[in-house]
């Protein structure tokens, strides 16, 4: 399923409605707080896929408390709840969006509503390629 965004997503409630817009139940899972952010998040259950959503008062706050992750590379430490070896970040407004998953056809539509992630985080290495990114998901 791809996403025809024709509105901007910049709060949590823009997200939600173009979710459902393009065609997905959301079920809101559990508040949830992790270490490198400052404020809580929300887990969704989007169809078949979890999203973790971070919403800030303004795009300000959201974008220091993602540089500051990054460069202190908070999200390598052990965090409870990634199970995967990857971590698909978008920074989209006032919001920071976490997938934790690694199924194509949902970064695919994920990077179709959202734009390319910020990082697409291995563990091991931190690549911040856009490009080099979205022609990963084109195979």
């Amino acid at each position: 399923m791809l996403a025809e965004q024709n509105t901007p997503i910049r709060t949590f409630r823009d997200l939600v409605g173009a979710l459902i817009d393009s065609g997905y139940l959301i079920k809101p899972v559990c508040i949830i707080h992790r270490p490198y952010f400052t404020v809580q998040g929300t887990m969704l259950k989007v169809g078949d896929f979890k999203l973790q959503v971070y919403e800030y008062a303004d795009d300000l706050y959201s974008q220091e408390d993602l540089a500051a992750a990054v460069e202190e590379k908070r999200f390598f430490k052990n965090q409870p709840g990634f199970q995967e070896n990857e971590i698909h970040c978008w920074s989209v407004g006032q919001m920071i969006i976490l997938y934790t998953e690694s199924d194509r056809g949902t970064l695919r539509f994920l990077v179709s509503l959202l734009g390319p992630p910020m990082l697409g985080i291995d563990r091991n290495q931190l690549s911040v390629n856009r490009r080099q990114y979205a022609r990963s998901l084109s195979g």
